[in-house]
């Protein structure tokens, strides 16, 4: 009994065995097959207007720079401002004494009251005469004589307004104030010290807008306007873009470098920018006939002898795709991807990113990722 249960098993544990022997043959030739497709990354070629980048380093200039001089011969009496204060339009900085002054306006306004009193009795005196003319009481040369009186005290009364007016002018003159907004950046005068006319007492800059003029080689001078695209960084505020127009060109270049300096206004309310900082600029000019082919720089391979090939998508739809190599000429790079001059490629293609330089003509793939750029 044990002998014929032993036989059982043998037999059993053979006819196990000979199963095993003939479908391991199917099993790897299955994960062989898999590991001939390659997955890869994929992404669509563009048309589009094709742009040239060029950076250059400019500086920030300040757009208003005044030196605010004294109008009068005084003494400073009193200062408002410091080195650093923002001021507005109109703001009163510093004051020179006036007191000269005010009594000369107090004597000017005495004369034309007087001058107001002597024409109203001219003319009184005037009318009178009328009266008695047409009575034939006086004769024609005193009337006369009288309205040349009137006409006289007239001029009078308009001599001592101007001159009124003039001091009133000259008072005002002796108040400093800021001609528009911006930071007082130098103090050249102290309380007690005497300025003439014409001496310097602060220096402001205007800060809300700054401008930034920056070099441009006279190959690019006739393509760039007030509609170039400009973006410009500063060192001293990382990581942000800002936008503005050409604001003008400067039609003089400097001989030793052919460069024409151009300007453009930037809006600094938060005043980050000050005037003497540092820009780098990038323009983006359009290239003449620029609707170009355009596909990302990882999607061109190259062989030993430096020749030029893609790898298009034949069917992106299924889950295994098959390829078609296609040799191609490139053109200029655009940062992240490059021009196709020619080549057996389309606007409706999808080309392999990733995974393209170990493929061959009869090659499957698996599509793992498609990048819409």
């Amino acid at each position: 009994m044990y002998i014929r249960w032993r036989q059982q098993s043998l037999l059993v544990g053979c006819a196990v065995i000979g199963l095993a022997w003939m479908t391991l043959p199917s099993v790897c030739g299955e994960e062989a097959q898999e590991e001939k497709i390659i997955p890869v990354s994929i992404a669509p070629v563009t048309r589009s207007a094709v742009y040239q980048e060029v950076r250059l380093l400019g500086n920030v200039l300040a757009r208003r720079f005044a030196r605010l001089s004294s109008e009068v011969d005084g003494l400073v009496q009193k200062i408002m401002v410091e080195e650093g204060d923002y001021v507005k339009t109109g703001e009163v900085l510093c004051l020179i004494d006036s007191t000269l002054t005010e009594l000369s306006l107090l004597e000017s306004r005495s004369a034309v009251v007087r001058a107001e009193a002597s024409l109203n009795e001219a003319e009184r005196k005037h009318l009178n005469a009328v009266e008695l003319s047409r009575q034939h009481v006086i004769a024609d040369t005193e009337l006369a004589a009288l309205q040349a009186d009137v006409q006289i005290q007239k001029a009078e009364l308009n001599r001592l307004k101007a001159g009124y007016s003039r001091m009133e002018e000259l008072l005002k003159r002796h108040r400093i104030r800021a001609p528009f907004n911006g930071v007082i950046v130098e103090k050249i005068t102290e309380i007690g010290q005497w300025v003439r006319s014409g001496s310097e007492v602060f220096v402001l800059v205007e800060i809300d807008t700054v401008r930034v003029e920056f070099p441009v080689p006279q190959v690019y001078y006739n393509r760039i306007n007030s509609l170039t695209d400009v973006h410009i960084q500063f060192d001293s505020i990382s990581g942000e873009n800002f936008q503005g127009a050409i604001q003008s060109r400067i039609p003089l270049g400097k001989r030793g470098t052919r460069t024409f300096p151009m300007r453009i206004d930037i809006e600094n309310s938060k005043h980050r920018i000050a005037p003497g900082m540092s820009a780098r600029v990038m323009l983006k000019l359009l290239e003449p006939n620029s609707d170009s082919l355009l596909v990302p720089r990882d999607a061109v391979a190259m062989d030993p002898d430096g020749n030029e090939w893609v790898v298009v998508i034949k069917n992106r739809r299924n889950a295994l795709a098959g390829i078609r190599k296609t040799p191609v000429q490139t053109g200029k790079l655009f940062r992240d991807k490059i021009e196709i001059l020619s080549g057996e490629v389309s606007e409706k293609d999808w080309l392999i990113v990733r995974g393209n330089e170990i493929l061959e003509d009869d090659s499957q793939v698996r599509i793992m990722e498609s990048l819409d750029l």
